[in-house]
């Protein structure tokens, strides 16, 4: 079985082992928006991400990365249930947008591949 982008970047980050703290954490998850945004990273890598910072932190998240995971854990149950669908381009742009700008405080939703 080929290892997926998101289990090779969580075994180089040494994911099992380490200690991350909240600002790291926020960090990690904003960068993989921004790389979904810019084209360079796929949804399924920024929710799988978002998941496994929700499983890891389950109580000790900040409300900037509560909020964001929050939002994302929103869009991959509305994926998986076909609330939205994933040709919907823009709606899935718009909520990983939205959690990104809730970590950075700033918009980025006008970035154009």
């Amino acid at each position: 079985m080929q290892e997926t982008n998101l289990q090779a970047y969580l075994r180089r980050i040494a994911w099992d082992e380490g200690q991350f703290t909240n600002d790291q954490l926020e960090v990690m998850l904003a960068a993989s928006c921004l790389r979904f945004l810019e084209g360079l990273a796929d949804s399924a890598f920024v929710l799988g991400l978002s998941e496994e910072v929700r499983k890891r932190q389950v109580n000790g998240m900040n409300i900037s990365l509560q909020s964001a995971t929050g939002i994302l854990h929103d869009l991959a149950e509305k994926l998986d249930n076909n609330t939205i669908l994933v040709t919907d381009k823009d709606a899935i742009r718009n909520c990983v947008d939205n959690a990104q700008e809730v970590i950075t405080k700033r918009n980025y939703g006008n970035i154009t591949k």
